[in-house]
């Protein structure tokens, strides 16, 4: 059985964020389709676990938890469709994605880092 969001932020709350780069690093990103829109999204996985690994090992990562978070969000919000499409809504770096938004969540509040103003770029 595939561990849930749930189990795994638990696991992740009192991890080290090296220690949450190496889990990623163990995550497996197989789907099971072989058309072209999954081996995109497929590819598209894996950039983004690479991006997340650099990252979480980066020194000052936890000066970096509150950008990282709002981006992850919305991609994560952008891709949903895509997700539920091909049915890996509980595919296993899905789930550690989920786990990795509550945590960074966590994270941004325990910071104090202030809500990000999404509008302030479209301003002239």
């Amino acid at each position: 059985m595939l561990p849930n969001a749930e189990t795994m932020e638990k696991d992740m709350r009192e991890k080290s964020w090296a220690e949450i780069a190496a889990l990623a690093r163990s995550l497996q990103i197989k789907l099971d389709a072989e058309d072209n829109e999954a081996k995109n999204l497929e590819a598209r996985l894996r950039v983004i676990k690479q991006s997340l690994i650099e990252n979480m090992e980066h020194p000052g990562m936890d000066a970096r938890a509150s950008d990282l978070y709002f981006s992850l969000s919305a991609l994560m919000d952008s891709m949903e469709e895509e997700l539920m499409k091909h049915d890996i809504e509980r595919h296993e770096f899905v789930e550690f994605l989920r786990a990795l938004l509550a945590k960074l969540k966590t994270e941004k509040i325990k910071s104090g880092a202030p809500p990000k103003a999404t509008f302030a770029r479209h301003k002239k």
